[in-house]
This record gives C-alpha cells, sequence and structure tokens, in this order.
C-alpha cells in the first residue's frame, strides 16, 4: 500500500494510508470495552448522497477468524466473501481484488466498522446498555477520530458532529442510522464540511465463523504459495498457520 492510495472506501473525507501502527493508543482511537463485545456487524458506509457499500461480518476475537460479505454498489457493483483464518491466511471468494493491493477489501470494511464503534463509544460511553430503546443522538467533537489496522489507518479530523439515531433491543442488538458532518480535507473540495453516513446493526453470531470441515473449493487462499491447490478445508489452513508459527 502507497502512501495517500485510497482503499475501497475511495473518499476524501475518510482517508486511509500506510500506518506502522498496528493498534492505536491515544484519545483519537479509545474504545470502551463494552462496544467491543459485538461479533456480528453490518455496516452500510456511504458518502454524501452516494449508494455506498454494504459489508456484514462475523467474527471471533479468541482465535482471530472473521468473514465479511461485500457488496459495493458504485462505481461498479460488486459482491462477494472475505475473511481471514486466525489472523495469519487471508481468502476471498466472488470478489476481483486488484492484485498487490488484496488486503485493501478487509482494511475498508474493519476500519469502517472500528470507526462506527468509536462514534457509539463517544455517543455512550458506558456501553449499549446505557442505549434505553430508541433514542436520537447529537454530538458535538473537537477530538479526531482514528483507527489503525497493520496495514492501513483510517481519519477523521476534528471538529465533526454526530446525529441521527441509536435503538437497543431487549435481545441484545443495537442498530444506529448516523450521520457525521465532518471537515474537507482537501482544498479544492467544494464545501467547507461533508457528510459521511453509517447505518448498521451489532449482535452476537450464533455460530462459528468458520467449521473445520468446511470447504475451500471456489476460494481463493492468500499468503500460501504453491501449497494453496493442495488445502482443501480450513483445518488445511489451520495447520499451515500453526507450522508458520513453530518456524
Amino acid at each position: 500500500m502507497t502512501p495517500g492510495r485510497r482503499a475501497l472506501l475511495g473518499s476524501a473525507l475518510f482517508t486511509l494510508c500506510t500506518a506502522a501502527l498496528a493498534d492505536c493508543r491515544d484519545k483519537e482511537c479509545e474504545l470502551p470495552a463494552s462496544w467491543n463485545e459485538f461479533t456480528a456487524v453490518t455496516l452500510t458506509f456511504s458518502e454524501g448522497d452516494s449508494k455506498g457499500t454494504t459489508w456484514s461480518g462475523v467474527f471471533d476475537h479468541k482465535t482471530h477468524d472473521f468473514l465479511i460479505d461485500v457488496q459495493v454498489r458504485e462505481p461498479v457493483p460488486m459482491k462477494g466473501t472475505v475473511g481471514m483464518v486466525g489472523g495469519r491466511v487471508m481468502i476471498s471468494k466472488g470478489l476481483t481484488l486488484r492484485r498487490g493491493a488484496e488486503i485493501d477489501a478487509i482494511d475498508g470494511p474493519v476500519l469502517s466498522m472500528r470507526i462506527a464503534l468509536i462514534v457509539l463509544g463517544r455517543l455512550f460511553p458506558d456501553g449499549p446498555n446505557s442505549v434505553i430503546g430508541l433514542e436520537q443522538v447529537g454530538r458535538d467533537d473537537d477530538v479526531g477520530i482514528k483507527f489503525a489496522t497493520p496495514s492501513a489507518m483510517a481519519s477523521i479530523a476534528a471538529p465533526w458532529r454526530a446525529s441521527g439515531a441509536v435503538e437497543n433491543y431487549k435481545a441484545g442488538a443495537v442498530t444506529f442510522d448516523l450521520t457525521l458532518t465532518v471537515p474537507a480535507q482537501t482544498p479544492t473540495a467544494k464545501t467547507a464540511t461533508g457528510t459521511l453516513n453509517f447505518k448498521g446493526r451489532l449482535s452476537m453470531r450464533a455460530e462459528p465463523v468458520f467449521r473445520e470441515n468446511a470447504s475451500l473449493d471456489g476460494w481463493t487462499v492468500y499468503g500460501v504459495g504453491g501449497q494453496a491447490p493442495q488445502l482443501k478445508t480450513i483445518a488445511d489452513l489451520r495447520k499451515i498457520i500453526a507450522e508458520k508459527r513453530r518456524d
């Protein structure tokens, strides 16, 4: 990933850039632990009036597995699935990914979901249980937002404003429909501010992210070199990961 290059979000307001940080530890990226416990996340992100992109992911924080369904509406409609096994091996199906930039398919949704969680943490610092039924929200904030993966970082500059609605269901799911008004980050922007839209649902997954006997037929496996044709199941990938850890 080269400096300043946009990933899947492609936004002048929601920038993606390289980062040496594997995580983020300052005030701009603090997230109350209770907002980090959900294991199923659906998010539609859009800028302004664009149609946006929808991601629906399930996560296992212990095994570092995750699987994300992707629906891109523009500029070219595309549907598929991308995931990570054991936090080490990336897999994809149904997506046309640019060679050398395949990790963008993971960075885009993960960064967007994390930013949404950080915003929710700012709105409700005492966690999801502090949301009572359907609540209309509005917050002006003079602290920016950022979150990094090992390969990219997303940031929203201050000051920004969040408005919209958040609802907590008794079944343990939280839905949100938020608009962020943020400063333009390029001198050529037509207006001084822009809008980012985050609409989604947080809940707990009902099943494992991967079943060990799940077939890899139809999946593209990255980072295993010439061993890919011999890998038949998720269990085979686990063995490769275990071998790499011993090396």
